[in-house]
């Protein structure tokens, strides 16, 4: 007497996993384009195809994001595929950038002394990175004060990337009102 048996395939068990990074802010966002196949993975020659959207520009973390569709030759009831996304990760510029307000000086003559422009530490700011600093500080009468850094901002294609950069303590400028030398001519007469 014969049995008549059962012959059961299980699918084969796929983890596909996107690759992930670290990397200090440098302007250019951070990619990474490999997808690794783990497991049983796919029988030969069949597989799927992969297009991979993570990126992170600035300071922080995200998913490496990534979708893909089988091959023409890859039956979906033959495999259990799981996914799983890597971390790209962007820190802060290493390379503090130290903002130091401009000195300006004048005679006294009764208006008040401002100066708003300022410097920076070059060679830190990616390309096409720029940096927007606001300076205040005003001296109307004979003295000094000081001229001083109260905010500032970076900005990348209009996008705030601040804290993707690392800032030193900013160094104040001095305004300086002079005193007016006068001249008193003193006539004097004999009679």
């Amino acid at each position: 007497e014969t049995t008549a048996g059962t012959l059961t395939i299980t699918p084969r068990e796929v983890t596909l996993t996107s690759g992930g990074g670290k990397k200090a802010y440098d302007g250019s966002p951070l990619t990474n384009g490999t997808v690794t196949e783990g497991g049983d993975g796919f029988v030969k020659e069949e597989g799927a195809v992969y297009t991979v959207t993570g990126s992170q520009l600035e300071k922080g973390s995200s998913r490496n994001s990534f979708s893909y569709d089988l091959k023409d030759n890859t039956k979906k009831e033959n495999y259990t595929i799981t996914k799983e996304e890597g971390t790209l990760e962007v820190t802060a510029s290493e390379t503090p950038i130290i903002i130091t307000a401009r000195d300006a000086e004048k005679v006294y003559d009764g208006t008040e002394l401002t100066e708003a422009g300022y410097s920076y530490t070059e060679g830190v700011l990616a390309a096409g990175d720029e940096l927007k600093a606001v300076v205040e500080g005003s001296q109307t009468e004979a003295g000094s004060t000081a001229n001083v850094v109260t905010s500032y901002t970076v900005l990348h294609d209009g996008k705030d990337v601040t804290s993707s950069y690392t800032f030193g303590a900013s160094v104040p400028g001095t305004l300086t009102v002079k005193q007016r030398k006068a001249t008193i001519k003193v006539n004097t007469y004999t009679k």
